[in-house]
């Protein structure tokens, strides 16, 4: 038996998926990540001073205006990227995803990921200048946060956009990963920090994402923006506006 719905039933389903779909993509502080209540590994220093916000595509940057330190960078162009610390990770978040990894947990992925971002840094910072002897500046990362993608939970928000439509996509505020990153420049010499900065992120809004169902792909579509961003910054005069990766991703890889 054939069941026809009234005009003014579909009319009203209508209005109600452009609604959330409308509300979904506009409010785009819903889908950002908090910045991290509180930096863990960068050194305070005197002489470092924190750039306006307005511009700057980190939560946190901030340059050393010594004289000294600056003759210092001026002399050594290159920066040689170290081993990416986990040693500061937080306990993983979300239920779904700690489900989803296991009995491994995510250390593998987070060990994969620290490899990938040493590699990415520097490859985007020998574009300026390759390190070599005496001519160049370390560069510090720790990866503070990293909760996967829950793949399982994606599924699940999946399969209700089917019924729901667009409120769907609200789910991925509890399903999609988060990750976050510190990171400082010091001079090996006299071991005297330049540059700092730190981040949080999560998964860019993509209404078809493929990341969605793998747990570490989100994770380096944003180690990617950031590392093309800290060249920009830290190659950059100072005060130069750097843009900041938007919230919303067409690319569904």
């Amino acid at each position: 038996m054939k069941i026809t719905l009234p005009s003014s039933l579909w009319r009203a389903l209508a209005a109600l998926c452009c609604t959330a779909m409308a509300f979904s993509l506009s409010s785009c502080a819903f889908f950002k990540a908090k910045p991290a209540a509180q930096t863990t590994t960068l050194h305070p220093q005197a002489d470092l001073s924190q750039a306006p916000a307005s511009g700057q595509p980190f939560h946190v940057v901030r340059r050393s205006t010594s004289p000294a330190m600056m003759k210092i960078t001026a002399r050594k162009q290159a920066i040689q990227v170290l081993p990416v610390d986990l040693g500061y990770l937080k306990p993983m978040g979300k239920t779904m995803a700690r489900m989803d990894q296991g009995k491994h947990g995510r250390d593998p992925l987070a060990r994969r990921l620290a490899d990938y971002t040493r590699a990415r840094f520097q490859q985007e910072v020998n574009r300026y200048a390759v390190p070599k002897r005496g001519n160049f500046l370390t560069l510090h990362l720790a990866i503070t946060e990293f909760t996967p993608t829950s793949p399982s939970g994606n599924v699940l928000r999946t399969a209700a956009g089917f019924f729901i439509g667009p409120v769907s996509l609200l789910g991925g505020r509890w399903t999609n990963g988060v990750i976050a990153v510190e990171g400082e420049v010091r001079d090996p010499a006299t071991g005297r920090v330049v540059f700092q900065f730190a981040d949080r992120e999560a998964d860019p809004l993509t209404i078809v994402s493929v990341r969605s169902f793998q747990p570490d792909a989100f994770a380096r579509v944003i180690v990617d923006q950031w590392a093309k961003q800290f060249a920009q910054v830290a190659y950059g005069p100072a005060g130069a506006t750097v843009k900041d990766a938007s919230v919303v991703r067409i690319n569904p890889f």
